[in-house]
C-alpha cells in the first residue's frame, strides 16, 4: 500500500515551528554536523486511510548518515518538539536530493488539430528556457510583466539558477547598466526540451496514423454488427468525420515539426519573438478538458467552483496574500482536508496539479566550493501518491497559481530519492514583486497586448 504526503492543515505547530521551532531544528542538525537537505512538516498515511500523523520529515544526502547517528539525530530533533509544547508530532529522517530545477505561435483553438502540439512553442506561460552559455542547465518561464518605467518592453521573471546556476557563477547581483555591458541572453527551449517536442510531435503523427487505421475497420465492419440501417449510417457519418479530422491534423503536423526544427529563438523578451500580434497576457494553458477536470475534480461528490475556461487559457488575476498560502479557500476545495490546489504548466514535466503546505519547509542546497545556504519555501505535494510529481527538473522558474488564478509564486527547486520529486518548493510572489520594486521595477504581473 502506497503513502501518500498531505498538507498539514490546522495544527498547534503552527504557531512554534517559524519563530521557534525550524530555527532550533536546523541549528541542532548544523551542531551535529548533519549533511541534510530539507525540513518538510506534512502529515503521512497509507493511501484510503484514516490516520495521517503530522511528521518532520527531514531529508539527508543520500550516505552521509549512520542507522545509529540518525537515530540519535531524530531523538533530538522529537527533544526540541516536546521543549516547545508538541507531543504529538513525529520526526522520520529520509534519503533525499534538493534540486534547483522562433517566433512563437499564438495560441490555437481548441478546434485546430495542432493545438495540443503547438503549446510549447506558445506564448502561454510554461515556457522552456535556458541561458545561452549554459544549454545544458534548463528551466521554465515564470510569468511576463511591464514596467511603466519601460513603456513597450516586455519583461520575463523567472528562477535566478537557471540562468545564473550557483555552481558555475557567484551568487552577485548582474544587472548591466549600459549598452556597453555584456547582456545575459536566454534561448527558448535548450537541446533537452527541444528533443522532447519534437519526439512529443512525431509520437502525435504517429497516432493519427493509427486512428486512421482503426477508423477504415470500423467502416469495413459496421455493417457486419447487426446494425440496422439508421444505425450502420451514423456509424459511417461518425467514422468519416473522425477520419477527416485525423486526415487534417497529419499535414499541419508535419509543416509543424518541419518549422521548429530549423527555428530557436532569442527571448530578451525579443518583440520578434512576443509582440501585440500573439501576446495573451500571463496565462496558463490547460490541455483538454477531461483530463484536467478530473485532476480538479477527483471526487464528483464535492465538486468545487473552478470552471474550465472555453479557450482552455486560464488568465493569471490577482496573488494569494502569505497568511492563506495553503489555506482552505471555498472556491478551491479538495476533497481531504480541503487544502488550496495550485496549478503550474513546466518546461519538463507539463501541467500538473498539486496540493501547498500549511507550513513553510526549510531548504538546504549544497554548491561546489561554497558552504551551504538555506531557505524557507512552501511545499507541494502531489495530490495522491499515484499521480505524477507536482515538478521535475527542468520546471524551476514555473508560476504556480490557484484554480482562480491567483499568483501563489515561482517554483524554484524540489526534493526526493531519485528523479521523481516528491516535494516541490515555491518561492511567494509577494517577496519576489518586492524584490523587483527594491531592484528599481514596479512591476504589472498583469500586462495585456495593449501594454507593447
Amino acid at each position: 500500500m502506497p503513502k501518500e504526503l498531505r498538507p498539514v492543515g490546522p495544527h498547534a505547530l503552527d504557531c512554534v515551528w517559524e519563530p521557534v521551532v525550524a530555527s532550533a531544528i536546523e541549528a541542532y542538525l548544523g551542531s551535529q554536523e548533519v549533511a541534510w537537505t530539507s525540513l518538510d512538516p506534512a502529515r503521512i498515511g497509507y493511501a484510503g486511510g484514516d490516520s495521517f500523523s503530522v511528521v518532520i520529515w527531514i531529508g539527508v544526502i543520500p550516505g552521509s548518515l549512520s542507522g545509529t547517528k540518525g537515530i540519535e539525530v531524530a531523538l533530538g530533533c522529537r527533544a526540541i518538539l516536546m521543549e516547545n509544547g508538541i507531543l504529538d508530532v513525529h520526526v522520520e529522517i529520509r534519503s533525499s536530493k534538493t534540486i534547483l530545477e522562433a517566433k512563437l505561435y499564438k495560441p490555437a483553438w481548441i478546434s485546430d488539430p495542432t493545438a495540443q502540439a503547438i503549446e510549447p512553442f506558445a506564448t502561454p506561460l510554461g515556457l522552456p528556457i535556458c541561458a545561452a552559455d549554459t544549454l545544458h542547465v534548463e528551466g521554465t518561464g515564470g510569468l511576463f510583466f511591464v514596467d511603466p518605467k519601460h513603456p513597450g518592453k516586455l519583461f520575463l521573471l523567472t528562477a535566478r539558477h537557471i540562468l545564473f546556476h550557483p555552481d558555475l557563477t557567484p551568487n552577485n547581483d548582474y544587472a548591466p547598466r549600459f549598452t556597453s555591458e555584456a547582456t545575459k541572453k536566454v534561448l527558448l527551449l535548450g537541446d533537452t526540451a527541444l528533443k522532447a517536442r519534437i519526439k512529443d510531435i512525431k509520437s502525435e503523427i504517429g497516432g493519427k496514423h493509427i486512428i486512421l487505421e482503426h477508423l477504415e475497420a470500423r467502416k469495413l465492419e459496421a455493417g457486419g454488427w447487426g446494425l440496422d440501417e439508421d444505425e450502420a449510417e451514423a456509424e459511417r457519418v461518425d467514422v468519416k468525420r473522425r477520419e477527416e479530422d485525423a486526415r487534417k491534423a497529419i499535414p499541419a503536423l508535419k509543416e509543424l515539426l518541419s518549422t521548429i526544427t530549423q527555428d530557436w529563438a532569442v527571448v530578451e523578451i525579443d518583440p520578434s519573438c512576443v509582440n501585440k500580434a500573439n501576446f495573451v497576457g500571463n496565462c496558463i494553458d490547460l490541455g483538454t478538458f477531461d483530463k484536467f477536470t478530473l485532476w480538479m475534480y477527483p471526487h464528483p461528490a464535492n465538486l468545487t467552483l473552478f470552471k474550465y475556461p472555453l479557450n482552455r487559457l486560464l488568465k493569471l488575476f490577482g496573488t494569494i496574500p502569505d497568511d492563506q498560502m495553503g489555506k482552505p479557500d471555498n472556491k478551491t476545495l479538495d476533497h481531504d482536508n480541503n487544502p488550496i490546489m495550485v496549478i503550474k504548466r513546466g518546461g519538463a514535466s507539463g501541467l500538473t496539479v498539486g496540493r501547498p503546505n500549511t507550513i513553510r519547509s526549510v531548504l538546504r542546497y549544497y554548491f561546489k566550493d561554497q558552504p551551504g545556504q538555506s531557505s524557507r519555501e512552501v511545499a507541494v505535494y502531489p495530490c495522491k501518491p499515484w499521480s505524477s510529481p507536482f515538478s521535475e527538473a527542468g520546471d524551476s522558474g514555473s508560476v504556480v497559481i490557484d484554480g482562480k488564478g491567483r499568483v501563489a509564486g515561482l517554483l524554484t527547486g524540489g526534493a526526493g530519492t531519485t528523479e521523481l520529486l516528491d516535494c516541490s518548493y515555491v518561492t511567494s510572489i509577494n517577496f519576489l514583486v518586492n524584490r523587483l520594486q527594491e531592484c528599481g521595477y514596479n512591476p504589472n504581473i498583469f500586462p495585456t497586448a495593449d501594454n507593447l
